[in-house]
This record gives C-alpha cells, sequence and structure tokens, in this order.
C-alpha cells in the first residue's frame, strides 16, 4: 500500500488526503450525534425503517420469529463501531500516503489553529501543579465530556420525574392516595440517572489508552497525553459510577430492604445487584491511580489496575447484560493494540550489547531490529521475563543506526530508580544473558523541524536522552544538509556529572561546526568532583566491561546448564543460534530481533477489521444464546426467569474477548511472525537470528564520550565541552532562541521548538515560561513538547 501510495502524483495524493481526512471527521461526527441524539425519542422515530427491520432472526427459532439480535443491538454498532472502523482505516490510509502539495495559507491557518489550541489558560501556576497546565485544546475536551455528563443528568432526570409524576396521577385516580418517604423516589430516579451516564463516560474512557492508537495519528498526541486524558476521563468515570453505587445503597436503606437488595444474585429483575456491587469493589483501582500512590506503590498500581481492570468488566456485564455497549466501542481499538502485542510476545530477543556506569547508576544498552522495521523508532515497551513476567516499561529511542542491508541497531539509556531498573542493572553487572520481549508500538512522528527557525531541547538528568529526539539531532549532525539545518541548543542539566558521558559523539562534534547550528550547554547541579578513575585492570574504561562468558559457563540456554557460548562469529548463523533461555509462549527456540508489529499499513488495517469482524461474530454467538432461550420459552409457555440475564451477561463477555482478539490474532499476527520466523530459520537470514550470549560492551554508533578535568569530550586528547556549575539559565535559552528564530525567513520565522524531558519539576518551569512568553504580541511562538512520562 504505501509504495502504491508514494507513485501517486503531489495532486492526486492531495486529494486523496483530503478524502480520508473528510471520511475521518464524517466517522467522528456520527459518533458524536449519536451520543447526543440517541437519548432522544424523535431519534428513533427519524431512523424508524433500520428500528423495524434490523433485526437478526435466530435461525433455527422456526415460526416462532426469535431473533438472535435485536434492531437496537445492530443500530448500536453501526453508529458506535461502524463509524470508529472508518476512521481508524482513513488514518491508515493517511498515515501510508505522502505528503503532496498544500497552499502556505492553509500551512499558516493551521499553524494558527495550533497556537491558539495550545493557549496555557489562567491561573496558570495552579494548573500547572494540580495537572500539568490547562490548555485550550484540554479545556475543549473536558468542555466536551462535561457537557456530555450535562445533557445525560438533565435529559433523564427530566424524564424519571415525568415518569413519575404520570404515574402517581394514574395511581390517584384508581385509588387513594398513599404516603412516600419524600427521598425515596427522588434517591431512586437518580441512581438510575448516573447509572446511564456512565455510557458516555465508559465509550470516552478506553480510546487512550492503545499504545497504538489511530487517535494518536489523527491528532498528533504522543502516549503521554493520551494517559494524561484517560486519568482525567477515569476520575469523572469513578465519580459517576460512585454516585449510582450509593444512591442505590441509600435507597435500599431508606426502603428498608438494605440485605435483601443487596445479596440478590439476578433473582429480583434481570439487574444483578451482588454483581453490581462486587464491580463497584474492583474500582479500588481508582485510589491506586492517585499520583502519589501510584508513584510510592508502583508494583500495587499495576497488578492492581490489571486485576480489577478485568473483574470490574467481567461484572459490569454479569450486573447488566448489555453493557458491552457502552464498554465494546472503546475496547475494540484496545483488542487491535493488544492482538499486535501479542504477537510481539511470542518474539524473544536478547541485548547483544550493554555497560554499566555504577557511578551514575546508568545503563546503556543496544538492541538488533528487523530491517522490515519502520524508522523512526521513537519507543519501546520492554518486558524483561527473569524480573516480571508482566510489567512493561515504556523506552525511549535515544539512537538509532544501520548500514544498508544490515538491522538495525537501537540503543537505550536507563538508569536505576526502583526496583525493576536495579535488577535489569545487577544482572547486567553479572554478565548474564538478558532475554527480552520488546513491543515496538507504531506511533505519531516526532513534530517536525523543517518549518522551525530554532530548536531548544532541555533535558534533566538521563531524561535527555532517553526522552528528546536524539536519533534526529543525530541524523542532522551526520547526513542533513546545512539549508535545512535549523538553529538546535541543547540544554542539560543533570546532578551527576558521568550522566554526560552517554552523549553521542557524533553530536559532540557537531557542536564545533563552523556554521554555529548546535549549541551545547551543560550544568552540573550537584557536585563536579568525580570519584577516583577506575583501576587500569579495568582497562582503562569508566564503564563496566560486559563481555561475552567463558565457553561452558551456565548461561539458561538448557535445563543442564551447561552448553557452550560460541563468540560472535566463531561459527555460522544457523549453528551459532543458540536456543534462548524463556521461549517464547509460540515455542520459538530461537533469539531474533526486534520485529514490528504490522507488516505494512495493508496488514494493520486487516488487523482492525479482524477485531470487528470478531466482536460481531462474539456477539452474535451470544445472541444466539438469547434466541434459543427464547425459542424454548415461547414454544412451551414458560416465564422469562430472571436468571438468563446475568448469564447472558457472562456468555457474551467471554464470547466477544476471545472473538475480538482470537480473530485477529490467529488469522493476522500470528501467521506472520511464524512466518517470520520460519523464513529467518529455514530460509537463511542469519541476521534475524542472535546468538545466545551475553552482551558484549557497546561499540561503534553511540559509544559515548569520557569525562575529564570537568570537561566533556568524544575522544582522548581534544579539548572537551566545559561543565558549568549550578542551575541553567531557562528564560535567557528561550529569549536565546526566539532571537534565532526571528532572524529566519518563510514559513519557519518566529516558529521555536521546545521539546523538554527531565523532572517533572522542571518541565512545569519550562512551561510557565512557554506560557509568558507567548502572551507577547508580536513575538515568536514557542511551541512546547513534554515528551517525558510516568505511568
Amino acid at each position: 500500500m504505501r509504495a502504491a501510495a508514494r507513485a501517486l502524483p503531489p495532486v492526486g495524493a492531495t486529494l486523496l488526503r483530503a478524502a480520508c481526512k473528510l471520511a475521518a471527521a464524517a466517522g467522528l461526527l456520527l459518533f458524536v450525534y449519536f451520543i447526543w441524539d440517541w437519548l432522544n425519542d424523535a431519534f428513533y422515530e427519524r431512523f424508524a425503517p433500520i428500528y423495524s427491520s434490523w433485526g437478526i432472526k435466530y435461525p433455527y427459532a422456526g415460526d416462532l420469529g426469535s431473533q438472535a439480535l435485536d434492531a437496537y443491538d445492530t443500530s448500536l454498532m453501526l453508529f458506535t463501531w461502524l463509524p470508529i472502523l472508518v476512521v481508524a482505516l482513513a488514518t491508515i490510509l493517511l498515515c501510508a500516503l505522502p505528503t503532496g502539495t498544500v497552499p502556505a495559507c492553509y500551512i499558516r491557518a493551521r499553524r494558527l489553529a495550533g497556537r491558539v489550541l495550545a493557549w496555557q489558560l489562567p491561573p496558570r501556576r495552579f494548573f500547572t501543579w494540580w495537572c500539568g497546565g490547562m490548555s485550550v485544546a484540554d479545556t475543549l475536551v473536558l468542555g466536551w465530556l462535561l457537557a456530555n455528563n450535562i445533557w445525560y443528568l438533565v435529559f433523564y432526570a427530566r424524564r424519571a420525574r415525568t415518569r413519575h409524576f404520570n404515574s402517581c396521577a394514574a395511581t390517584r385516580r384508581i385509588s387513594p392516595p398513599y404516603s412516600m418517604p419524600r427521598l425515596r423516589a427522588p434517591t431512586s430516579r437518580m441512581a438510575i440517572t448516573f447509572g446511564i451516564m456512565l455510557w458516555p463516560n465508559i465509550w470516552a474512557l478506553f480510546f487512550p489508552i492503545p499504545q497504538s492508537s489511530f487517535l494518536q495519528w489523527l491528532t498528533g498526541l504522543g502516549y503521554s497525553q493520551m494517559i494524561r486524558y484517560h486519568r482525567w476521563i477515569g476520575h469523572g468515570t469513578m465519580v459517576v459510577l460512585s454516585l449510582h453505587g450509593w444512591l442505590y445503597y441509600i435507597y435500599w436503606a431508606l426502603t428498608r430492604d438494605f440485605w435483601h437488595e443487596f445479596s440478590d444474585w439476578g433473582n429480583l429483575s434481570s439487574i444483578n445487584f451482588l454483581a453490581g456491587s462486587i464491580a463497584y469493589a474492583f474500582a479500588v483501582l481508582w485510589a491506586t491511580s492517585i499520583s502519589w500512590a501510584r508513584r510510592k506503590f508502583f508494583e500495587v498500581f499495576y497488578r492492581c489496575h490489571l486485576v480489577c481492570f478485568v473483574g470490574f468488566t467481567l461484572f459490569s456485564y454479569l450486573h447488566y447484560f448489555w453493557s458491552w455497549s457502552m464498554f465494546l466501542p472503546g475496547l475494540l481499538p484496545y483488542a487491535v493494540d493488544v492482538a499486535l502485542r501479542s504477537g510481539q510476545l511470542s518474539n524473544t530477543t536478547l541485548v547483544t550489547e550493554a555497560s554499566v556506569d555504577s557511578q551514575a547508576g546508568v545503563a546503556t544498552l543496544q538492541l538488533k531490529a528487523s530491517k522490515s522495521m519502520s524508522c523512526p523508532v521513537h519507543e519501546l515497551f520492554l518486558l524483561i521475563p527473569s524480573i516480571s513476567r508482566w510489567q512493561w516499561h515504556p523506552i525511549t529511542v535515544a539512537g538509532a543506526a544501520g548500514n544498508k542491508g544490515s538491522p538495525t541497531t537501537l540503543t537505550l539509556h536507563i538508569k536505576s530508580y526502583g526496583k525493576w531498573t536495579k535488577e535489569l542493572l545487577d544482572r547486567l553487572r553479572r554478565r548474564e544473558p538478558v532475554p527480552v520481549r520488546v513491543s515496538a508500538p507504531v506511533g505519531p512522528e516526532l513534530p517536525s523541524w523543517s518549518n522551525l527557525g530554532s530548536v531548544l531541547l532541555i533535558g534533566g538528568g538521563i531524561g535527555v536522552t532517553s526522552r528528546l529526539p536524539t536519533p534526529r539531532l543525530t541524523a542532522f549532525a551526520c547526513l542533513a544538509p546545512l539549508q535545512t539545518r535549523p538553529r538546535v541548543h541543547l540544554l542539560w542539566a543533570s546532578r551527576h556529572p558521568r550522566e554526560f558521558c552517554i552523549m553521542d559523539p557524533e553530536i559532540l562534534g557537531a557542536a564545533g561546526d563552523p556554521s554555529g547550528w548546535l549549541t551545547i550547554e551543560l550544568h552540573c547541579t550537584g557536585s563536579l568532583q568525580l570519584e577516583a578513575p577506575p583501576s587500569p585492570s579495568d582497562k582503562g574504561n569508566d564503564k563496566e566491561q560486559i563481555s561475552p562468558r567463558d565457553s561452558g559457563s551456565d548461561n539458561g540456554l538448557d535445563s543442564k546448564g551447561s552448553q557452550d557460548v560460541l563468540p560472535p562469529g566463531a561459527a555460522g548463523p544457523s549453528a551459532g543460534a543458540k536456543a534462548c533461555p524463556l521461549s517464547s509462549p509460540l515455542l520459538h527456540k530461537h533469539a531474533r530481533v526486534i520485529q514490528p508489529q504490522a507488516a505494512g499499513p495493508a496488514h494493520l488495517a486487516v488487523v482492525y477489521v479482524l477485531a470487528w469482524v470478531g466482536a460481531l461474530l462474539g456477539t452474535y454467538l451470544g445472541g444466539a444464546y438469547v434466541g434459543e432461550s427464547y425459542a424454548h420459552w415461547d414454544s412451551t409457555g414458560a416465564e422469562y426467569p430472571n436468571q438468563f440475564y446475568w448469564k447472558l451477561g457472562l456468555i457474551w463477555f467471554f464470547a466477544q474477548t476471545i472473538m475480538s482478539l482470537g480473530l485477529p490474532f490467529l488469522l493476522a499476527v500470528a501467521p506472520m511472525h511464524l512466518w517470520r520466523y520460519w523464513r529467518a530459520t529455514r530460509g537463511g537470514q542469519s541476521d534475524e537470528l542472535l546468538l545466545g550470549a551475553a552482551a558484549e560492551e557497546p561499540s561503534g554508533h553511540r559509544a559515548g564520550c569520557t569525562l575529564a578535568n570537568g570537561a566533556l569530550t568524544a575522544s582522548a586528547g581534544e579539548e572537551g565541552l566545559r561543565i558549568t556549575a549550578g542551575r541553567p539559565d531557562l528564560r535567557g535559552a528561550l529569549q536565546a532562541a526566539g532571537s534565532a528564530a526571528a532572524e529566519c525567513t518563510g514559513l519557519s520565522k518566529g516558529a521555536v521548538g521546545v521539546f523538554v524531558g527531565g523532572p517533572e519539576a522542571m518541565n512545569r518551569q519550562v512551561l510557565l515560561e512557554v506560557a509568558c512568553l507567548n502572551d507577547k504580541c508580536g513575538g515568536p511562538h514557542f511551541q512546547f513538547h513534554a515528551l517525558a512520562h510516568t505511568l
């Protein structure tokens, strides 16, 4: 698909991109329209042909006319599932198309809209402290969510009140009036109203979760921003859920029948009250998601989030059998993400090169990636089964290199912060082979530098390389023509000076370019006094050496632990490839390089379609149970038992989950990875296989700089870059970047890209400074991008 798209003429590519954007906009508008209008009776009158004929009959019901899925089921798929699929497919095609040609007025209008949406609202210090800032775009998102809740609350509160008064009037006409507690009726009405308000909240709750989301590609938002919205929506959803549950508890207490109602397992009505209370108990994940609890007890938060998510969804299905109508629209994109990640879970790779700086507590890792991996790769999610079989840790790629015809080398820098990173560094120090499973999500491109007059990169500690677009900076330093390079200012502050040693030598060398396109400032906020240098027995290197283990040592390659490890190049590709420790769930015996999630845009589109088809088939399987049960009861004249509904919810939960995940995995994801594995092991593609040996010291690209006499150098004997003691002047650096951008001409005039990665306090300070400078009329515009984030 991508090759055919590149062959389009510029005008054709522009028209096709415009069509994709219109299709995506139409899908989003249809989804929003349904959210707002499906409450009204006029909506069903307007679409009466659909609601009168769109039911799917159960084929074995005979003349009884039982339906497997009624018109409400199928129409909900039409108005919620189909628009999301259209938006996803249009976005995939949009990403595969070339840029085309657009008029300069369109670029200026888009830039103006971006500036307006990025403007920070006052009181800025409060919003920055409370939620990391509140831009106009953030306000629009929150305003839309708040409007949904207000609309549902007002509409259903009015409808329930009207129905109550009509019922009371009818009762008075046929019998004498009776006394009723004053709070009972409004409590019941508000309880069911807050239950119905869960629909728009849960619809929106799961959209930001996927690591590879079409919404990220469509909006340009990063994963950190999407998770930020997920937290906001999650807090609102939990508030609505709590009001729904506690108002029912109060209502049962007012009726003096609390325990009978609370403990009912689907006998009194089609609603399973006890299952609803159990689902609400799983909402304990809300308490562990609070910022201070999440950071102090991350292990508790991570495990609780996984278990409670599944438990809450399952018992919500048991509580109300039609809960899939609120869960699936948001969970279907997540099902695609899980199916793709499950394919990569079957591929075990190895850390091929590594070094550990014990003084700075920083490890440098290098991994091999397949030639088919789409570049640039910005972020990887690492799973190390020997440390934790469940935890995926997001690590941004600090460097990428590779010659034509060889796999790409990806470099990561990891600092010891918690239990997981400390265990990883300890294993690297012990020179153990480290099997890794890597998920390489397809994310949005980093903001383009082509339309920027200057770029300011601000980093704190290890965040400068693990969060800033260092691969792009390396490419500019080595390959990019001088006329395409913006003025770049790299400002790096670190508490430990040895952290500066992870800087790429090519970048440090580019700082001495006569054109002056790159300026680097290094600031040490701690002590500049270094520890004693290593002894000569350490081979003259100020990093710990990670070399291959001796032949015959226990490397975990087999059950006996005595298989020899051959050094690289000692044998042929197939003979030297060893069975990897902790083999994959698909029983792959060889460690391989990192594989891409999808084979291309066409394959990714197929996975999306199969996930939707699987959800449809899973829903029909549950509907077949409905049709069979109704046919039996209608033929025998039996009453419909209330216990049927929670059983139906249980069947729908498992059928929809298995089908929406299993169908794309079995038909699209697993065959692709099996084919790649067979081709690598049988087809002679030696560059896809890895030796089962311990990691070597990183060499070549991104080997790192050296530190001597308070200066950073790319090689011994050269005059280095002096390290300044104290904190940097952030405002002065921003003003200098603005002055450099003002000297540019054309579309890049007055545009400054500010990329920040570091501690939260630094991010907040830079955001406040940028917001203050953007208030000046006629001055340069600063585009703020916070690339560091925490789960």
